[in-house]
């Protein structure tokens, strides 16, 4: 993502690029084995976590909680709702603006709109990455 949407990978815009980047990879899982959206599991690296790390996975669309991120200081879930969104500067806990952290504000916005459109997550929202990387869209930064 971060090279084809020219999304500059720190803060909001680097949040948002690791969004797209989950919901393209989420969309695929469930694709293969042709999940529902109420029939998946929404959890992205579950087989990632070293021994010892509390969480179900990586990072969960469906409860930010489930998901780990591990900074240098300590592991915490990435927050699901705005209202913990983390304005960080560039050099703390070496998340670039809080990119993992953030991510999981629009990755629940996804999993909602998913649940609530109802069958599967790639036949009403694969347009995403298209409309991302259309060429026509310009940066404002």
């Amino acid at each position: 993502m971060q090279y084809t949407a020219a999304l500059e990978y720190q803060n909001q815009s680097g949040a948002l690029n690791e969004s797209v980047s989950d919901v393209m990879g989420i969309m695929a899982k469930q694709y293969g084995p042709k999940r529902t959206a109420a029939g998946a599991d929404w959890l992205i690296g579950e087989e990632c976590l070293y021994p010892g790390v509390k969480g179900v996975a990586l990072r969960s669309m469906k409860n930010a909680r489930h998901g780990i991120q591990r900074s240098r200081s300590r592991e915490r879930p990435p927050t699901g709702a705005y209202g913990r969104y983390v304005l960080r500067s560039n050099n703390q806990a070496g998340d670039y603006g809080g990119v993992h952290y953030n991510s999981g504000i629009p990755n629940r916005a996804f999993y909602l709109t998913c649940i609530r459109f109802g069958g599967y997550s790639w036949e009403k929202l694969a347009d995403l990455y298209a409309a991302i990387n259309d060429e026509r869209i310009e940066p404002s930064w």
